[in-house]
């Protein structure tokens, strides 16, 4: 799966919410409700037309990256913003301080600027401190996620096929299964999302998406 380098551009259905691809990796620009934003999995070696075409919906204010991995394109950012926060789950804080050498913040200030309609959901069960972002969205409920899920390339219209999920992920991201899956199934219960937006692979879009994360659930686990 290779997706080709693109400047942020919009998700169709989505309001105020803008990716990036570099090599195999995506990044998500979610608009804040002060009109600044948070890029969340922060892409390492953008280009400056990538960069500038960040800088044109807003300014970034907080950098988040979504669990104790994900962390290679942050330092790349701090340097083009000094001033944004770089923030992350408490449980991926440990090991992203120690890698990076920067310090991180928890995510208590970013919640008080994430519009009404995005909510943090952190998976239970994970060793990661994963964190995901729940849109809540009438017309396209989507979820924001990092490892946990991952999709192909994109067709012609910006979105992949159908989800998928990295084979590593049970064995380097799960802690203990029979804790993730309940909680995974029941937030799709709860949340029924119709758009996966992953950092590994392209948007997906389906009315049964539930089903087939369900799916994989049953397949990997």
């Amino acid at each position: 799966m290779s997706i080709p380098s693109k400047t942020f551009h919009p998700i169709p259905g989505l309001k105020g919410i803008y990716t990036a691809h570099a090599k195999k990796l995506q990044s998500v620009a979610i608009l804040l409700s002060n009109g600044e934003l948070c890029v969340y999995s922060p892409l390492r070696g953008l280009s400056e037309a990538e960069f500038k075409s960040l800088d044109a919906i807003g300014n970034v204010s907080f950098l988040l990256a979504p669990n104790h991995y994900h962390h290679r394109g942050v330092a790349d950012h701090v340097q083009r913003y000094p001033n944004a926060q770089i923030v992350c789950s408490l449980k991926a804080k440990p090991r992203l301080d120690k890698q990076t050498g920067l310090k991180f913040d928890g995510l208590d200030a970013l919640i008080k600027h994430l519009p009404k309609e995005i909510e943090i959901l952190e998976p239970e069960g994970l060793k990661t401190g994963e964190i995901w972002l729940n849109i809540k969205d009438k017309n396209s409920p989507a979820w924001v996620v990092c490892d946990a899920f991952s999709t192909n390339s994109p067709n012609a219209n910006g979105f992949a096929k159908q989800p998928d999920m990295l084979g590593t992920f049970p064995k380097y991201g799960v802690r203990d299964q029979s804790v993730y899956v309940p909680w995974v199934r029941k937030q799709l219960s709860r949340t029924a999302p119709s758009i996966l937006i992953p950092c590994h692979g392209a948007p997906v879009q389906t009315s049964d998406l539930s089903v087939s994360l369900n799916r994989l659930l049953d397949k990997y686990f």
